[in-house]
C-alpha cells in the first residue's frame, strides 16, 4: 500500500510541474508578445515622427514647385498673347492686301491649289 501511495505522490508531483512549467511557458509567451507589443508601437511612433518631417520637407518643396508653375504659367500666356497677337495682324493684313497669306497657295504637302474653273468651251477640242 505504501508502494502505490508513493506512486501516486509521485504522479501528482509530476502533474503539478507539468503545469507549473506550462503556466511559465504561458507567461514567458505572454511577455514576449507585451515586449513585442511595445517595440512595435515604438517603431510606429518612430515611424509617424518620420513620416510628418518628410510631409514638412515635401510641403515646402510643394510651394516652390507651386511657385514654379505659376510664374510659368504667365510666361505660357504671355506667349500665347504674343502669337494670338502676331496672328490677327497676318490675318488683318491678308483681307486688305496682298501681303498677307495667299489663299490659293498650298499651306501643306497634302492640300491641292485652289484653281478657278475655265468654262467647257474653251476645254473642247475642235475636230
Amino acid at each position: 500500500m505504501k508502494g502505490e501511495e508513493k506512486k501516486e505522490e509521485e504522479e501528482k508531483d509530476k502533474h503539478q510541474k507539468e503545469e507549473k512549467e506550462k503556466e511559465k511557458m504561458k507567461k514567458r509567451r505572454w511577455g514576449e508578445e507585451e515586449e513585442g507589443k511595445e517595440q512595435e508601437q515604438q517603431k510606429n511612433k518612430e515611424n509617424e515622427k518620420e513620416k510628418k518631417e518628410k510631409k514638412g520637407r515635401v510641403r515646402g518643396e510643394e510651394e516652390e514647385g507651386k511657385e514654379q508653375e505659376q510664374q510659368k504659367s504667365k510666361e505660357n500666356g504671355k506667349e500665347k498673347k504674343e502669337k494670338k497677337e502676331e496672328y490677327e495682324e497676318k490675318r488683318k493684313k491678308g483681307r486688305n492686301t496682298k501681303e498677307g497669306t495667299d489663299s490659293n497657295k498650298p499651306t501643306g504637302p497634302n492640300e491641292a491649289v485652289c484653281v478657278p474653273m475655265l468654262p467647257l468651251q474653251i476645254l473642247r477640242v475642235r475636230g
